[in-house]
């Protein structure tokens, strides 16, 4: 009898020794995934952790909470899975191989929010607060890259994940990228640059592709700039620093050739949150390098558009672009304190280019220029209405997926220049719109 309770006191003894010593634990704590992308990820658990162990390297957890924050540098060599190794305030040690996802949206929102056209930073963080308001309503993996250009705070690069309803959110700033602190936003070589390091070349993400800040139209193109010293005529084209420095319409269409070239991807929708975008100059310009375009031909509030619409998501393009308009209808309409009228376009772009192609060398070729004003009708900034247009056998209307004017429903909420000043006769001639012999607006 002594014997067999000497034998239970060693094996008890032995089973209470090896329940103190940590080892790993099977299954898993970690609630949600790893996002593709050059940007610090934020880890979170269903229990508080203490520490992580990842390639070697331990990171203390000082708030001993269940979220973590790991660098980018962390996975640079990573790109379909890293293995760590964490230890909860318990005690209980969890080794894991996470997999790096690749998200079912990228949006990738590009700010220039310090101008001197009109401070437009403060209405940054209302815009990120909507978009992380709308993608936790969506049961897709929605991943948000913001390059963020402000006017009296640091610049920074924001990262917002959605996974399984749980939002993630990291900063990073220029200086971990090897950039100067403040951002030359209007520089191609930024955007290029950043498109590089955050955008998922992976063609199974879709990619919303957002230039936010103020614009012009094709205002800019040309080689000289001495006309934005003359005060008669605002700043134009888009993401606008100051007088001097902007980002042109064809060194965008250059970037995105040259992102194409190398990845064999385009983003499937370029959207512009920014003023007097959606001429027909423009969409000509960038349609072989988009699928959907979303723009205003009239000026755009400084709240911009309301990005709760991200809530709609559910793989179909078609319909969150009509969702977006939608929204943007109801943000604004019978808006008393906005003193202007305002806009906004879905376009589908695939075959459009063809399209203007073929009406503008054939049929405006072949007509005076009474009879082709006859066909169109131009309300403020030179919209196109959808009803006389379809006399042309070009039914502008198949490839508008949504449209808002604000009192004119039958306008298409698209422009073309009928009259340039003279000023800015060396910008319309820049355009490949031009170039081809489309158009020959009145230069006065």
């Amino acid at each position: 009898m002594k014997k067999i309770i000497f034998f239970i006191l060693i094996i008890s003894t032995i089973l209470l020794l090896n329940s103190c010593i940590s080892k790993p634990k099977d299954g898993s704590l970690l609630k949600n995934k790893l996002i593709y992308g050059n940007f610090d990820k934020e880890l979170i658990f269903s229990e508080n952790i203490s520490k992580i162990t990842i390639d070697g390297q331990t990171i203390i957890n000082q708030d001993k909470n269940n979220r973590i924050i790991i660098s980018k540098d962390f996975f640079k060599n990573s790109d379909n899975s890293i293995k760590i190794k964490y230890e909860t305030i318990y005690g209980r040690i969890y080794e894991e191989n996470i997999p790096i996802i690749h998200p079912d949206l990228q949006i990738f929102f590009y700010a220039g929010g310090e101008t001197s056209g009109g401070s437009l930073g403060n209405f940054i963080p209302n815009d990120i607060q909507e978009m992380k308001d709308g993608i936790i309503k969506s049961s897709k993996i929605i991943s948000i890259n913001i390059v963020a250009d402000y006017n009296d705070s640091p610049d920074k690069i924001i990262s917002i994940n959605n996974v399984n309803g749980l939002i993630s959110q990291t900063i990073n700033f220029p200086q971990e990228y090897g950039l100067d602190e403040e951002l030359k936003v209007s520089d191609p070589e930024t955007l290029n640059f950043f498109m590089d390091e955050l955008i998922d070349k992976n063609n199974s993400s879709k990619l919303f592709m957002i230039l936010w800040n103020h614009g012009s139209g094709w205002i800019g193109e040309g080689t000289k700039r001495y006309h934005y010293l003359n005060n008669n005529y605002s700043s134009k084209s888009i993401i606008i620093e100051d007088n001097a420095n902007y980002l042109r319409i064809n060194e965008l269409k250059n970037l995105l050739y040259l992102f194409n070239s190398k990845y064999n991807k385009i983003p499937d929708i370029i959207g512009f949150d920014a003023c007097n975008m959606s001429m027909i100059e423009i969409i000509y310009e960038l349609s072989d390098y988009t699928d959907y375009l979303v723009s205003s031909v009239n000026l755009i509030p400084g709240t911009g558009w309301n990005y709760k619409f991200l809530s709609k998501y559910d793989d179909n393009i078609d319909v969150l672009l009509q969702n977006l308009v939608q929204y943007y209808k109801e943000t604004y309409e019978n808006k008393d304190n906005i003193p202007y009228k305002t806009s906004l376009t879905a376009l589908k772009t695939n075959g459009l280019k063809l399209e203007l192609d073929n009406f503008f060398k054939n049929y405006v070729s072949s007509s005076s220029d009474k009879e082709f004003k006859t066909y169109y009708t131009f309300g403020n900034y030179n919209s196109i209405k959808n009803t006389d247009i379809n006399q042309t056998g070009f039914k502008i209307e198949d490839y508008i997926l949504s449209s808002y004017v604000e009192d004119n429903p039958n306008l298409s909420g698209i422009g073309l220049a009928l009259k340039v000043p003279s000023s800015y006769k060396e910008d319309y001639e820049a355009l490949t719109f031009y170039k081809n012999k489309l158009w020959n607006p009145v230069f006065e």
